[in-house]
Order: C-alpha cells, then sequence, then structure tokens
C-alpha cells in the first residue's frame, strides 16, 4: 500500500467519524429544542393543575385544620361530626 492510498483511507475514515458526529449533534439539538422544550411546556401546565387543585383542596378542607388530632379519637370524630349525638362519636358511618 503506497502512501497516497493510507492517506486516503485515512481521510475516508476522518470524513466518516466527522459526518456522524455531525448527525449525533443535529439530533441532540432536536432533543434539546423541540422534544424538551415540549416536556417542560406539559410539565409547567402539570404544575399549574397541581396549584389549582391544591388551592380547591385547601378551600374544601380547610375545617379540617381546625381539627386537634392530638385528641382522642371521640374528640376527633365529635368535633368533625358536631351532628352526631355524644354517645355515637365513635359511628363513623
Amino acid at each position: 500500500m503506497n502512501a497516497d492510498n493510507l492517506e486516503n483511507l485515512v481521510l475516508e475514515h476522518l470524513i466518516a467519524l466527522r459526518t456522524g458526529q455531525d448527525r449525533i449533534e443535529n439530533e441532540l439539538r432536536e432533543i434539546k429544542e423541540d422534544r424538551l422544550s415540549a416536556v417542560e411546556t406539559g410539565l409547567n401546565g402539570i404544575k399549574g393543575d397541581l396549584v389549582a387543585l391544591a388551592s380547591e383542596t385547601e378551600t374544601e378542607f380547610s375545617h379540617l385544620l381546625q381539627i386537634p388530632f392530638h385528641c382522642c379519637p371521640a374528640e376527633t370524630i365529635r368535633h368533625y361530626r358536631p351532628d352526631v349525638p355524644e354517645g355515637d362519636a365513635m359511628d363513623t358511618r
């Protein structure tokens, strides 16, 4: 094998490596720009939904924050269900 053939073979391999590297860089750019931004947009939507849900839940169940959970179960149920007569405080139907 002469020197010219060896140089051409090395150049062909370098060109093939550079072409593969360019392809990988383009795919990575696509993933970072297009797909990742779509995922980020979706996550931001989910975060907004969770914030709204947390706000609704806090409003709907804010009375639960007033329950003294350190009390005995009967007192807690009595506090949570004041409509239940005193003797039926443990009836959780």
